[in-house]
Parts: structure tokens; C-alpha cells; sequence
């Protein structure tokens, strides 16, 4: 590519990126510097389908990029030296005329009873063969191929080697050789397409899933008591093994969509370790039932493991290009968009979601598969009697624990923990580990690039803003040489209350703090985007950075219910505050103790006093006929209010809970 095709490129590529933020079309169209007819046949170039299954993309902005294969339009006519001959005659006799193309197909193919197999297919028998479906089609002896000496022996001959062999080499192979010799040809000498074997924990498949289901938020009001508001239905995204199939995470995204940083923190969690679920369950894990990294006898193997590929479900395509750029370094494996697989070609991760769907289908306000599926009327109910979304969190988190430890197919019937055990303990599972620099969470997203800045006539040490906050560190106030140069920061998504400072070099640093009240609570990269993004639309009031925690915090109980999205993002506040115990701000800790206490009635009320140990642990073992006959209390007058108290929430289904259907 020349220079002017190469700014050219940068041009339009950075016209489109902006179209792409939703930046204004007048201004995309300054960028590229080309009409808005243009600008629009250029995106539907882009948007194209390509031949290997993927859109087009800023490949199409290259100039003399074909989309199709070319296609000749002037006549054929006989060159001036008579040993030319006509050139691109053969190919435009087979384009004007399919049938002599599908007939020569067949031919080689043995699908006729005179057919012949290429490699036993001489060159006067696949002439005679294109001399006959010549005269089928009605060709005279003035015409092609009729009119030349050789009447395309040469030609057809040469089209056999080249183009049918490339095109119907594997069905030959299968034909001639087996199922296997033609799997052999497809992965070796195929176009890099081909599905290789990986053996366990070597290869890894993350898939999104929209849960079917209706979730709650309970709210505590001051005057009203528990408020309960809908929240809207979550997207999950979930992790498995491709040879084991076993379950390596699955969480609910309470938001809209996936980000990068939520699969970066699935990643982490099967490599470094996962943390148990928010809501506790009670009898909602079979024994041993964990997550491979975390479950006892694999932990030592697994543990900083990294695999060799992973495959991401197409429905995450618009995160690829950011996901593998922030892994292709760390973990030196590639990531893979899956290929639109029919259900039977991953049997054992097909039927891992059927049965997490037939969970969700069951639950109360489940919206089925569409708006006509009877379930979803006959599961109707209102916000006060659906589940919260923390339990339901927690649900799909055990559901794939258990996963686990339940028989399945695809490892002959073992359960996938032991399967990996017996592996690991004959040493099959032969894994490169994570760097022992590069064993830090911070190193799992993507880096970006900060400035310093400081002003001693005001008496600001050297700092920088990042994502709406501002960072420093004792070593960095002595810095006065690093004002106005640029630096990369490198964080966990989960905590920015510490980050990693580096410099242009790759050098490190070292760690920076937040100042002022980002330090005081912890918060993910998510609550930091979406407190921004309130502040822009000017609904946290003034000053609202003093107080960051508080503004969003009330911002979302007060509309949660009127706005669905809302009473989703309370959640995942609240899920992201109540994995930490230090949480100094009174208000909203009191409202997390309240609802822990609500949680610990409810939990106690499903669990008769009689199936409990002496401890105070539920005890699974205990199933006589007494306990089989003691009747379902009601799910209103479980925890008895005591004076003063707000009446607490309906509670959440658990073990004595039963199926709307089936």
C-alpha cells in the first residue's frame, strides 16, 4: 500500500470509527472527505459478507478491493500470434454455461455410471466428456470449444489440476481414504479453519445467554418500608471446557450489555480462583460441588494456568478486536470467534444451556421463549412476588457448580472434576503457567494512556485524572520532571482504588492511589463509567464528585421503580458493595445490614430449627418421612415482624420450593 492509499485508509478507517461512537454524520463526513452517497456505499462495502464467514470490515476500504471474484465481460476473440489462442475462453464457456460445469463435476465426481475418479480419469476421456455436453447444450462447430485445434483438451485438462482438485479435494479424500484421512487433510492443509483436537483444559468457550427470566430489587424506603421494584432481564455470559466440558464460570451481567471488562474478570476468576456467590443459598451446593480451579485435588494443578485458545460466541464479536488485545500478550493464546455451530456439533455445551434454560423456565415471572409460550402467562406475577436478583445470581452461579459434579456424556459418564482429577494425576493436563510478574489481576484489561499534570503556584503535586478521578502516590509528588509527559495505567476492573503506573518503556513505576472519596469504597471500572455518565446527563445535582458513592446510590433507588434499567444497575451497586466489608458511609450501610438481615430470615425460615446441626449448618443428609410430611409454611408469615420493624419481603424460592411445571 502507497503512501496516498495508505492515508486514504486512515482516513475513511477513522471516519467510520467515529461513526461507529455515534459521533455526528456532518463530522464523519468531513473525516473522510467524501459525499454522503459515498459514505453510505462505502459502509455497505464494509458490511458485506466475506467469503470466511465474517463481514467485511475496514478490509473493503483498501483500494482496488474486489468483493466478488472477477468476472469477464468483453467477448472472448483470438489473439494476434495464432499460438495465443483464446485466452479465458475455457472459463467463460463454464460461466456462460453451468450445466457443462456441473456435468464435468459429476464426471470426476463418479456420480455418473461412466464417471471416472480424478486420479484414474485420463486426459482423452475428459475431453470426449466435454465434447459431448458441449453438443448437449447446443454449441455449433463455429463456436467454442469447437472452432479451435486442440477443441480445450489442454484447457480442461489443466482446470482438472488446479481448480476442481482445490475445490473437491476433501470429498475425494473421503471417498477414497475414510472419515478420518479426510479430517487429517481439512486441519492440515485446510485454511486454518479447521477444528484441531485440544486436550483438557487447553481450549475454552465463552457463549452469552439471555436469562428468561423477571428479576426484583428490594428497596428500603424510610416511610414506605421495602419497595419492590422490576429490574430488567439480564444477559449472563458463561465459560466452559471444550474437552471436559466443565463449567469454569457463569455470572449475570446486571446491565444491558457485556463489556470488555467483564469477560477480562471471567478469565481471571477461572485462571486466579472465583469468589463464592453473593446470595447464600441454603442446600443449593452438591457436595463438592466448585468451580475446577477452586475444587479440592485440582486447585494445584489449575491454579495461574492459562489455555491455548479460546473461542468467543459470536454474539461478543463487537468485543473481539479489545478482548484479544488485552490476553494475545498476557497469555500468549488466541482468541477465536466460534463458528456458528449446529446444536450436535458441541453436544455437551448445547445441552449445559438447554438444562440452565429448563432452571430458568421454571422460576416465578420466567418470560419463556417468546411472547406465545404459555409458560410465560402462567408464571406471570407481580414485582412484589418475583426473585431478587441477587438469588437469582447466585442460582445460575450453583447451577454450574453442580454442573460439575453430575455425570456426562462427553466424559463417559464421569463427573467433569473427576475426569480432570484422573487427567492431572497421570499428567495429561500439561498447561503453560502465568508469569510469575504477571500474576496480578491488574494485567487483565486493556491499557490506557494518561498525562501528568501539575501546577506548583497552586500547590498540586504532579497527579492525573483517570476515568473521572484523580491519582497519586508519594513517589509520584516528587516527580516534577514527568509534568505534561504521557504514562499507561493498568488496573484491576473490580477495585480502582489502586492502579499501576508505567512508563513508555513498559517499565513500571509503581502503584497510585485515588484520592478523596474513590478511595473510601471499593468499585469497578462499570460504577466509575456509569457514574460519569449521570454526572454528563446531569442527574447526581452539583458537586456530585464529592460524593460519588452517595449521588449514584440515591440516584437509582429513587428511580428504580419507574425504570427497569435502573432497579438492574441498584443491584450490581449492591452486589459490588456488599463483597466488601468496608463500606464507611453510614446511610448506605445500613441499608446493605438491613437487607443482610432480611436474607439471614429468609434463609432461616426455608430451613426447619430440626434439619440443622448443632453449629447452626443445614445438614443434607436428614431426609426421613416425618421431615417429608411436615408441611410448607406460608411464604408470608415465615419471620415473624417484631415491633417497630418493617414488614420484611416475600422470601426467595429455595429447597422446599416446586416446579411450575413438570
Amino acid at each position: 500500500m502507497g503512501p496516498s492509499d495508505r492515508k486514504r485508509y486512515e482516513r475513511l478507517r477513522a471516519a467510520f470509527e467515529a461513526y461507529a461512537a455515534w459521533q455526528p454524520l456532518q463530522e464523519c463526513l468531513k473525516k473522510a472527505g467524501v459525499s454522503y452517497a459515498r459514505f453510505h456505499q462505502l459502509l455497505g462495502r464494509c458490511l458485506a459478507m466475506h467469503r470466511d464467514g465474517r463481514i467485511q470490515g475496514f478490509r473493503a476500504l483498501k483500494r482496488g478491493a474486489h468483493l466478488r471474484p472477477k468476472r469477464r465481460q468483453a467477448g472472448v476473440t483470438a489473439a494476434k500470434d495464432p499460438r495465443g489462442g483464446f485466452s479465458g475462453a475455457f472459463g467463460q464457456l463454464l460461466e456462460l454455461h453451468s450445466a457443462i460445469k456441473e456435468g464435468l463435476e459429476a464426471f470426476l465426481l463418479a456420480k455418473k455410471p461412466h464417471g471416472r475418479r480424478p486420479n484414474r480419469a485420463t486426459r482423452h476421456e475428459l475431453k470426449k466428456e466435454l465434447e459431448r455436453l458441449c453438443r448437449l447444450e447446443g454449441l455449433t462447430e463455429r463456436e467454442y470449444p469447437f472452432n479451435t485445434g486442440d477443441k480445450a483438451g489442454c484447457a480442461v485438462w489443466k482446470w482438472k489440476n488446479t481448480t476442481f482438485l482445490e475445490e473437491h479435494a476433501l470429498d475425494f479424500i473421503r471417498v477414497e481414504n475414510g472419515e478420518l484421512a479426510a479430517n487429517l487433510w481439512e486441519f492440515g492443509e485446510g485454511d486454518g479453519e479447521g477444528k484441531p483436537f485440544y486436550g483438557p483444559m487447553e481450549a475454552w468457550v465463552i457463549d452469552e445467554y439471555t436469562a428468561d427470566a423477571r428479576g426484583k430489587k428490594r428497596i428500603k424506603s424510610e416511610s414506605l418500608g421495602w419497595l419492590h421494584a422490576e429490574a430488567q432481564r439480564f444477559t449472563g455470559i458463561a465459560m466452559s471446557d471444550l474437552n471436559s466440558s466443565a463449567s469454569l464460570g457463569d455470572r449475570l451481567i446486571f446491565d444491558s450489555a457485556v463489556t470488555v471488562s467483564d469477560l477480562l474478570e471471567l478469565v481471571c476468576d477461572a485462571i486466579f480462583g472465583s469468589q463464592p456467590p453473593i446470595a447464600d443459598l441454603p442446600n443449593e451446593l452438591e457436595p463438592g460441588a466448585a468451580f475446577p480451579v477452586d475444587a479440592e485435588g485440582l486447585s494445584h494443578y489449575l491454579r495461574y494456568k492459562v489455555p491455548k485458545a479460546i473461542y468467543l460466541d459470536r454474539a461478543l464479536a463487537h468485543l473481539a478486536n479489545e478482548f484479544q488485545f488485552a490476553l494475545h500478550a498476557l497469555l500468549g493464546g488466541l482468541v477465536k470467534l466460534d463458528f456458528p455451530y449446529q446444536p450436535h456439533s458441541r453436544a455437551q455445551i448445547e445441552q449445559k444451556n438447554s438444562a440452565r434454560t429448563h432452571l430458568l423456565h421454571q422460576l416465578i415471572g420466567t418470560t419463556g421463549t417468546g411472547p406465545q409460550d404459555p409458560v410465560r402467562k402462567v408464571a406471570d406475577a407481580v414485582p412484589k412476588d418475583l426473585i431478587d436478583a441477587d438469588v437469582l445470581a447466585g442460582a445460575v452461579s450453583a447451577f454450574s457448580r453442580n454442573q460439575n459434579v453430575l455425570p456426562c456424556e462427553a466424559v463417559a459418564y464421569l463427573t467433569p472434576l473427576e475426569y480432570l482429577r484422573r487427567r492431572a494425576q497421570r499428567g495429561d493436563i500439561t498447561l503453560e503457567s502465568l508469569p510469575v510478574d504477571c500474576r496480578h489481576r491488574y494485567f487483565f484489561c486493556l491499557p490506557r494512556r494518561v498525562t501528568i499534570r501539575m501546577d506548583l503556584t497552586k500547590g498540586r503535586r504532579p497527579h492525573f485524572i483517570f476515568e473521572y478521578a484523580e491519582y497519586r502516590s508519594a513517589a509520584l509528588n516528587s516527580r516534577v520532571d514527568l509534568d505534561r509527559r504521557f504514562m499507561w495505567v493498568r488496573y484491576w476492573g473490580a477495585d480502582l482504588r489502586t492502579v499501576m503506573l508505567y512508563y513508555p518503556d513498559g517499565s513500571p513505576f509503581g502503584e497510585v492511589h485515588a484520592v478523596g472519596r474513590w478511595q473510601k469504597f471499593p468499585h469497578s471500572m462499570w460504577f466509575r463509567l456509569l457514574f460519569g455518565k449521570l454526572k454528563k446527563h446531569k442527574a447526581l445535582g452539583p458537586r456530585a464528585e464529592d460524593r460519588p458513592l452517595e449521588a449514584v446510590y440515591h440516584y437509582l433507588r429513587d428511580v428504580a421503580t419507574q425504570d427497569r434499567r435502573a432497579a438492574a444497575q441498584l443491584a450490581r451497586v449492591e452486589q459490588m458493595l456488599m463483597a466488601s466489608d468496608g463500606i464507611e458511609f453510614f446511610e448506605i450501610r445500613r441499608d446493605i445490614e438491613d437487607l443482610r438481615v432480611q436474607e439471614a430470615r429468609v434463609a432461616e425460615a426455608l430451613n426447619p430449627v430440626g434439619d440443622r446441626t448443632p453449629d447452626g449448618s443445614v445438614s443434607n443428609d436428614e431426609t426421613t418421612a416425618a421431615s417429608d410430611q411436615q408441611p410448607v409454611p406460608d411464604a408470608q408469615n415465615l419471620a415473624r415482624p417484631e415491633p417497630g420493624v418493617a414488614t420484611p419481603p416475600p422470601t426467595a424460592p429455595g429447597a422446599v420450593w416446586k416446579p411450575l411445571r413438570r
